[in-house]
């Protein structure tokens, strides 16, 4: 499918609700997809947010690390700061 397919039908699903949905809560992501190094940064930046618990959750797979799309958007939401204070 084309990108701008998937993102048109993520945002109709985003409109439905109040979650984030930056990610496929469907598909998995390794750490090298280019999404996830677009939003999280390098391979050893995601390390060091690993090391330090602030990475989404994870499945370690051997040396691959794979992650969840609704991981990736319950992370996303978690990140979430509104800047009139109120709750996210």
């Amino acid at each position: 499918r084309p990108a701008n397919v998937r993102s048109l039908k993520l945002q109709k699903a985003n409109s439905m609700t109040d979650k984030t949905l930056l990610f496929d809560d469907t598909r998995t992501y390794q750490q090298c997809d280019p999404e996830i190094l677009a939003l999280l940064g390098s391979t050893a930046k995601q390390a060091q947010m690993r090391h330090y618990g602030r990475y989404p959750a994870f499945f370690r797979l051997g040396r691959k690390i794979i992650i969840h799309g609704k991981d990736l958007n319950e992370w996303a939401d978690a990140q979430r700061i509104d800047p009139n204070g109120k709750a996210a």
